[in-house]
């Protein structure tokens, strides 16, 4: 037995929901992996004061003690973030940190004579461009000899502190993992919230009905007299779509909408506008024997002659106004579809 339409549009929003709370519980573990790695890469942090920093691990967490106010070496170009060098126990680091980090260490040293650095390590190899620029500050390297880092590493080490990092523990790989999986999750709630807005929005819409036209409607979509075009339904009576079902006597404006990202076609849509002042779009992409959007506006003329086709500036003005009109109408508590559901808006809409 086929599923009515009004189950199905039911099932569909129990969906969409069901895709907001997967989407939030995904995000939440992936918050919860960056937390624990965070709290484990503290309890491992390694402390500088009594280890070479050489015996780190790339992005490991770190701290050290300093009494001596660092030596600020430059600013990296376009940013705020800033070079120095600091010294603990006759050892030179290099510290990463922003100017007002910078500036805080700097008042915290000469307030208690003493400043705990906790930041995490990374490679200066790692970063040619950070290679580069210490070297050029560091010797005025001209950016010829290629065994310059051999005397960099003698001095620094093969790291470099990033202040207020939290660094990385043995989990270290989950987090990056779920780092980079966490932006298709936000895609995939924004997806969920912008469908439960859109069911919300028929859903309002389908309430006008009775049940009696309720019953019509499913009735319609599961008999045999209907035709299925592009993902749309054509019955006897109704336009039918995904989750909304409207009379093709209702329907007032028509036209087909290609949008497009980065000059590059996403999507292609049916716009269908009503004599309430209810606008909704269809994605529906013609084929290679033909336009499913251009045969759904034939039939629904068809259905409708008063029905006006196309897009331009001219119709949009129109129906804008028609709007206005529409609202008013309610305001005054009367009904827009008696008012309008005769109209010739093809003539109307020129």
């Amino acid at each position: 037995m086929k599923k009515k339409f009004c189950e199905i549009t039911r099932e569909k929003r129990i969906k969409h929901k069901i895709c907001i709370i997967v989407a939030i519980a995904i995000m939440c573990i992936f918050f919860g992996v960056f937390f624990l790695d965070a709290k484990l890469a503290d309890e491992e942090r390694l402390n500088l004061d009594k280890n070479s920093i050489n015996d780190c691990k790339n992005y490991q967490a770190v701290k050290l003690t300093t009494t001596s106010v660092p030596n600020e070496i430059g600013v990296k170009e376009k940013s705020s973030t800033v070079y120095s060098t600091i010294e603990v126990n006759k050892k030179l680091y290099i510290l990463e940190s922003e100017e007002d980090e910078l500036a805080n260490i700097k008042e915290e040293i000469q307030k208690h004579g003493k400043y705990v650095i906790k930041g995490a390590v990374s490679e200066i190899s790692e970063k040619k461009e950070l290679y580069e620029f210490l070297l050029r500050k560091l010797y005025e390297w001209n950016g010829k000899d290629s065994d310059s880092f051999i005397g960099l590493r003698d001095i620094f080490g093969e790291y470099y502190i990033v202040n207020e990092s939290t660094g990385e523990s043995k989990i270290g790989f989950l987090s990056r993992i779920a780092f980079k999986l966490l932006k298709y999750d936000v895609l995939f709630l924004v997806y969920g919230v912008l469908r439960v807005m859109l069911d919300r929005k028929y859903g309002k819409y389908m309430k006008r009905y009775t049940e009696y036209e309720r019953e019509k409607i499913d009735a319609e979509v599961c008999g045999g007299k209907k035709e299925y075009i592009g993902k749309i339904y054509l019955t006897p009576t109704y336009f039918v779509s995904d989750l909304v079902a409207v009379p093709y006597e209702d329907i007032c404006w028509m036209y087909c909408k290609t949008i497009k990202k980065n000059f590059i076609k996403a999507s292609e849509q049916l716009v269908v506008s009503t004599i309430d002042g209810f606008t909704f779009a269809v994605t529906c992409f013609k084929n290679r024997d033909y336009d499913p959007k251009i045969l759904v506006m034939r039939k629904c003329l068809e259905k409708n002659p008063n029905i006006a086709i196309g897009y331009d500036r001219h119709k949009k003005a129109r129906y804008s106004k028609l709007k206005k009109e529409i609202r008013r109408l309610k305001r005054e508590g009367k009904d827009p579809i008696k008012e309008y559901r005769n109209k010739n808006f093809a003539v109307y809409f020129g």
